[in-house]
């Protein structure tokens, strides 16, 4: 994407062109005189001895980003795998799947920086502002109980009935009867 100048001064005349503003997602290249390319690095540009009508050129190039997109392990992601080189203008439309016995969470960044326009969202988008690696992170939806069955010399367990999730901690504690100690489990 090129934007052009055109300026118009009298003879013997200096005029200086700067760089005034950034469009977002691309990078200044340079100036130049011709459609087909920067000759001129930097952000200033002077023109000296002007005449009659000459038109120059800001040189912009989008900016782009490598993204690698993942899962934990507990499902899909559209794309996956694969690094893709995105522009950090428009992003890249992304989803999850989540296999059997498992839902979607969120998106993470794993490395890099960007922004998610609905990080807890199954499908969204997501725009690089460096390289990234993102993933798709899942959750186990099955649950169990846990029954703990008090022998002869245990007073009482505490959380012996309670729900459990695959995959999580959980705590039970065990009070021994007057005169007993516990030893393990």
């Amino acid at each position: 994407a090129n934007a052009s100048v055109t300026v118009s001064a009298v003879l013997t005349s200096q005029f200086k062109l700067v760089e005034s503003s950034t469009i977002w997602g691309y990078t200044f290249d340079g100036w130049g005189t011709t459609s087909t390319g920067p000759t001129e690095n930097g952000n200033t540009y002077t023109i000296k001895n002007i005449s009659g009508e000459n038109e120059i050129y800001a040189f912009f190039s989008e900016i782009t980003h490598t993204v690698t997109i993942t899962n934990d392990g507990n499902g899909s992601t559209v794309p996956s795998g694969e690094q893709l080189n995105i522009t950090e203008k428009d992003g890249i439309a992304i989803s999850a799947e989540a296999a059997e016995n498992f839902a979607f969470t969120s998106w993470t960044i794993v490395s890099g920086t960007g922004t998610f326009e609905a990080q807890t969202s199954v499908s969204t988008k997501f725009y690089p502002t460096s390289n990234a690696t993102i993933q798709a992170t899942f959750h186990s939806t099955i649950t169990n109980s846990l029954s703990v069955v008090a022998g002869a010399n245990v007073e009482s367990v505490d959380g012996s009935t309670d729900p459990i999730t695959l995959g999580e901690s959980y705590e039970i504690k065990a009070t021994p009867a007057y005169g007993y100690r516990f030893n393990q489990w």
